[in-house]
């Protein structure tokens, strides 16, 4: 890009370094207003009785493998009906959770190199669905997980946000990459905050035309965070808390 060549490794540690970082920080902090146990509706937990709320640990990052299984040319996805049947994603979701041991609290996050395009693109730069198990059709066990494609690519509108928020490139990835900060952390938030995605229903906290937290912020006031000494393109995530205070509900800290 501008004449530079920017590998794959230097993605990887962009994004390592992200999430490695993010776990605690005030901007994933806007997530922890939301809880689950309560009833369907309901606005805020504050005060209910029995109201679990969402945490923001540190260190949530728990690892990071490349599978040798090659890549198919062609990745028919299904998005949030593959709740009854298996795609590629999907299958490979199954692969990291054998690889890093089951853990039904995480969201397996899977990237694809350059090239490799899945249906429905170039209308999504992302999704985050899960695998269930219905009457014995689909998977053994449900999983959370993520979809990020190949994102510095001209057949996605946009290039989905690289160089979004910097316009320069520098050789961490700040610029080129900022896409990629904005797409995962996006999935990431909403996999936390509506984590279940059953029959194409999502349960989880969502407004009255099923917009989740990221999606009621997307692609508005992008913006740098700096976690552990390095910037970070990012976008703000919806908070009742903010907006019921009078604020901007579009919030990039708690």
């Amino acid at each position: 890009m501008n004449g530079r060549t920017f590998s794959s490794k230097t993605l990887q540690n962009y994004l390592n370094s992200f999430f490695a970082n993010v776990g605690g920080s005030p901007w994933a902090g806007v997530q922890t207003q939301y809880c689950r146990n309560v009833p369907a509706g309901t606005t805020s937990c504050a005060g209910i009785p029995g109201a679990q709320f969402v945490t923001n640990p540190k260190h949530q990052l728990k690892g990071t493998w490349t599978d040798p299984t090659p890549v198919p040319d062609d990745i028919v996805t299904l998005g949030l009906a593959q709740n009854l049947v298996d795609d590629p994603i999907a299958m490979e979701a199954m692969r990291a959770s054998a690889h890093f041991n089951y853990d039904p609290d995480a969201t397996y996050i899977v990237m694809t190199p350059p090239r490799t395009i899945g249906t429905g693109q170039p209308v999504y730069c992302g999704y985050h669905t899960q695998t269930t198990s219905i009457d014995g059709l689909g998977n053994p066990y449900r999983i959370q997980y993520s979809f990020i494609p190949y994102l510095n690519k001209d057949w996605i509108i946009g290039s989905c946000g690289a160089n979004s928020v910097n316009a320069t490139s520098n050789s961490f990835g700040n610029g080129v990459f900022d896409g990629y900060s904005i797409v995962v952390g996006h999935e990431y938030s909403e996999a936390v905050t509506d984590p279940d995605n059953f029959f194409s229903v999502q349960d989880g906290w969502n407004d009255d035309q099923t917009s989740e937290n990221a999606d009621k912020c997307a692609w508005y006031h992008t913006q740098n965070i700096t976690l552990a000494g390095r910037q970070y393109a990012i976008q703000p995530t919806w908070s009742n808390e903010a907006f019921d205070a009078g604020q901007d509900g579009c919030a990039v800290s708690r």
